[in-house]
């Protein structure tokens, strides 16, 4: 799909909804709105990936991170456990580096060379909301009040997708709501799957280079 502005009922000068107080992506998503049929509130699109991002925010609302690994993309995984090594090789101390493998449960290096992309993915989002101590029944009560409303989900090409959804969930006290964007790549086996690090610059070396 391309991504230059359709024409519009905007005059001259005048700015795009969101433009001045929102990140990019939401006024790109404001421009196609103007240029395509909005959906309601309670419509979920046809389009499949539409389903995995439904089922991958249940699964990270419910911080069940076995699951949410098999609807994130496997070259994203294999960045994320990358960056990771990368982290734990220029760690400043001694005293960091152990304690960045011992939050993955790993003795050293090789060893956390040696898991696979999606078993470190589970331990690594489990390290990072451990320390949240979330109750089970807080755990329970998100699940139960989840909803995904879905704004638009468009197809960049057929194998990049993006969707634009709003959630709504509660705990035990409080109801919290976001706007959210996540990108979707088709995968070798035609399946959709999250890419949750895809708004982050990725540099990549020209063809040819050494």
């Amino acid at each position: 799909m391309n991504f230059l502005a359709p024409r519009t009922s905007l005059k001259p000068g005048q700015p795009l909804p969101w433009s001045r107080s929102a990140p990019v992506w939401l006024t790109v998503f404001a421009v196609l709105a103007l240029a395509t049929s909005p959906l309601t509130a309670d419509d979920t699109p046809s389009h499949p990936a539409a389903a995995v991002v439904t089922n991958y925010l249940m699964a990270v609302v419910g911080q069940d991170w076995k699951d949410a690994s098999e609807h994130v993309a496997l070259d994203a995984l294999q960045r994320r456990q990358a960056q990771f090594v990368e982290a734990v090789q220029t760690s400043p101390t001694i005293d960091i580096e152990r304690a960045r493998l011992e939050g993955l449960g790993v003795r050293d290096l090789e060893e956390l060379r040696r898991m696979s992309p999606r078993e470190f993915y589970e331990r690594e989002r489990d390290a990072m909301h451990r320390p949240l101590n979330v109750t089970p029944a807080t755990l329970e009560r998100k699940k139960a009040t989840l909803k995904v409303s879905f704004i638009a989900v468009v197809e960049e090409s057929d194998e990049i997708a993006h969707a634009l959804v709003r959630t709504s969930q509660e705990t035990l006290d409080t109801v919290i709501e976001e706007m959210l964007v996540l990108t979707l790549e088709k995968q070798p086996d035609n399946a959709w799957r999250v890419v949750p690090d895809a708004q982050r610059p990725l540099i990549s070396p020209l063809s040819g280079d050494e």
